[in-house]
């Protein structure tokens, strides 16, 4: 199954493939009048795929990874409030790195159990709490009143 389209500015492609181990959706910022662009788009993956001798184990969207420890972070961290406005607090002490979600480092501390988030803008935030052990990912929603 697959469906090749677009809107103005856009080109698109979805497929399912028959195998069922393999599905892919293409979504660009541009559009070419006479859709030139099109077979390309569908000769992407088509192209690459006999090439491909094996696949990663690992989640390669995820710069987070987890292990299984039984020091002081144990397996979570309790980030409040959230949404919040000013402060985050965090039910154990970590270092805490609140990102963009563009990837912007907007606050970086070591061994604490809150942040101070008053100069952050209203937003979207990953926050990465750390250990020497792991690291623990939360989403945090600011919103300024």
């Amino acid at each position: 199954w697959w469906h090749l389209g677009s809107l103005p500015g856009t080109t698109s492609e979805i497929v399912r493939n028959g195998n069922s181990q393999l599905n892919w959706a293409i979504l660009l910022n541009t559009r070419d009048a006479n859709g030139n662009i099109n077979a390309a788009v569908d000769n992407l993956v088509w192209n690459v795929l006999p090439s491909i001798t094996s696949w990663p184990s690992n989640d390669l969207f995820s710069t987070i990874s987890s292990t299984q420890d039984s020091g002081s972070l144990n397996n979570k961290i309790d980030v409040y409030p959230n949404p919040t406005e000013n402060h985050l607090n965090f039910s154990a002490q970590a270092n805490a790195q609140l990102m963009s979600i563009s990837g912007q480092t907007m606050l970086n501390e070591n061994k604490v159990s809150y942040l101070d988030i008053t100069n952050i803008p209203s937003g979207l935030y990953f926050l990465i709490l750390t250990n020497d052990q792991r690291d623990i990912l939360h989403k945090c929603k600011i919103v300024k009143m």
